[in-house]
């Protein structure tokens, strides 16, 4: 496996319109650490540690009042992959030092969400073996559908996250996007129903099925494509704003 995503929180300290993994309308959830320890020793065991890339994100990480422990655990149990912890870099001066102890001590690269807020990146990040800044002046414009009218082949076809391999592993599960396993708090928030959600259509348990079968299942479409309009996502961005809380910030009209 190539590549995951897993949130150590859901909510964020900065509300960027159109999030794509709608954390600017989550409310406040951390991971709990003997769950995480779990699901991510069985992923290990099953794919022999061999994950080329883990990204611990959310949400904003940082908040995570035990985020150090999270970036231990993964270092141990994926010994040769690389690691990332994924910030908005809001929180870095606060923890910089003790960043720059675990990161360098665990070969973990820190990556920087740059979204132009008035923080000098390239001063916090000069003592960091391992990093990167990621311009984020210009979002995912997702392109919701709210009465799914989309063909699924097609939609999951020219999906930028499905070409990517951009999988999302929580709960013990693995999703193909963020957009599915984060999409309860976009409904939840906006009060609507898009689908009668079963889990089994829309994600995969790691506890209960081989690294084959799971890849089988995230390269076919899911029910949720059929609201994604992901031919305009590849050519659309909007600009990087704080939420208004619209729903237009998701849909495309």
């Amino acid at each position: 496996m190539d590549y995951l995503e897993h949130h150590i929180v859901d909510h964020c300290n900065l509300k960027c319109a159109g999030c794509s993994h709608f954390s600017c309308l989550a409310e406040p959830w951390f991971e709990d650490i003997q769950d995480f320890t779990r699901d991510f020793d069985v992923l290990a065991q099953k794919t022999n540690q061999n994950v080329g890339c883990v990204r611990l994100m959310g949400g904003e990480p940082l908040l995570h009042p035990n985020y150090k422990e999270f970036l231990i655990i993964t270092r141990q149990l994926f010994p040769y992959s690389n690691i990332q912890i994924v910030t908005n870099g809001i929180l870095l001066p606060k923890y910089h030092d003790e960043l720059v102890s675990i990161c360098n001590n665990n070969n973990i690269q820190i990556c920087v969400s740059n979204y132009g807020l008035n923080i000098n990146l390239n001063e916090l990040l000069k003592d960091f073996k391992y990093k990167r800044i990621d311009g984020k002046n210009h979002l995912y414009n997702i392109s919701l559908n709210l009465q799914g009218c989309f063909d699924v082949i097609d939609s999951f076809n020219n999906c930028d996250l499905h070409v990517n391999h951009w999988y999302y592993f929580q709960y013990g599960r693995f999703y193909p996007c963020c957009i599915a396993a984060n999409l309860h708090y976009f409904e939840q928030y906006f009060n609507i129903e898009m689908c009668d959600w079963d889990l089994e259509e829309v994600s995969i348990s790691i506890h209960n099925n081989s690294i084959l079968e799971i890849e089988q299942f995230l390269n076919k479409p899911i029910p949720l494509c059929k609201f994604c309009n992901t031919r305009l996502r590849l050519h659309t961005y909007k600009p990087f704003f704080v939420t208004k809380g619209d729903i237009k910030e998701w849909i495309c009209l």
